[in-house]
């Protein structure tokens, strides 16, 4: 029988890292590997500058690569473009522009106002609707209406 290959990682630290998991939802969605992995990302997005974010993204892709090379592809394509972010001096500002969060509260509102009503008459209705949203959404976010 082989010798056994020398771990990369200790048996020790593994042992630590899944402790307090059920071992069936280790692999699952929302398990160990999927927190890891977001953890993973999150330390470059929330990196103390743009050197250490592109640090820990080579990290990442050389540890990812084998196991999801088309993902690894386009994480290294699009690096430039994923920190952008990173222009902005401090967390709290980086946070605030890489987030999607505000598109999604929109269209959430969108919906949220749109179910009751079942069917529009004509596209002028679905205009006002999504206009009224729109606007409200950019008054109370400070970013005001556009401008015609």
């Amino acid at each position: 029988m082989p010798a056994r290959k020398q771990p990369i990682l200790p048996d020790e630290l593994i042992d630590e890292l899944m402790s307090g998991y059920d071992p069936s939802t280790l692999f699952g969605k929302g398990g160990f590997l999927d927190e890891l992995k977001r953890s993973i990302a999150e330390r470059a997005l929330n990196a103390a500058d743009e050197h250490a974010a592109r640090s820990s993204a080579r990290h990442f892709a050389d540890r990812w690569e084998t196991d999801y090379p088309k993902a690894v592809k386009c994480l290294r394509e699009d690096l430039d473009e994923l920190l952008t972010c990173m222009r902005y001096k401090t967390l709290k500002e980086r946070k605030s522009v890489r987030t999607t969060n505000a598109i999604e509260r929109r269209f959430r509102e969108v919906r949220r106002r749109t179910r009751p009503m079942g069917v529009f008459q004509d596209t002028t209705s679905t205009d006002r609707i999504l206009f009224a949203v729109f606007t409200y959404e950019n008054k109370t976010q400070g970013t005001g209406a556009p401008s015609s």
